[in-house]
């Protein structure tokens, strides 16, 4: 499952992309900067999510904070109340 992002803002070099949305517990906006390649796997990903590749995949220098709050929209407290513990990194 992946967020359906509010909008997007392309960065002033062009290769990057800022992609906003808004938690849907609080309403408090997150933004995440991906590159123009990752943005075009996302936004098929969200068009379609049942043949999207893992999340893992798309964004693998991503955090899990990042991650989930791309496929949930969750900011990072919100994720820290749901999941009932401080985010970390993969463990691997």
């Amino acid at each position: 499952m992946y967020c359906g992002y509010k909008f997007k803002l392309s960065t002033p070099d062009k290769d990057h992309v800022t992609v906003f949305t808004f938690c849907p517990n609080d309403c408090g906006r997150n933004e995440v900067v991906m590159s123009n390649s990752q943005f075009a796997e996302y936004e098929r990903a969200v068009e379609d999510p049942a043949h999207a590749r893992k999340v893992q995949d798309i964004f693998p220098d991503f955090t899990p904070e990042q991650r989930e709050f791309l496929m949930t929209g969750l900011c990072h407290d919100c994720q820290e109340i749901l999941f009932s513990k401080p985010m970390e990194e993969d463990e691997e």
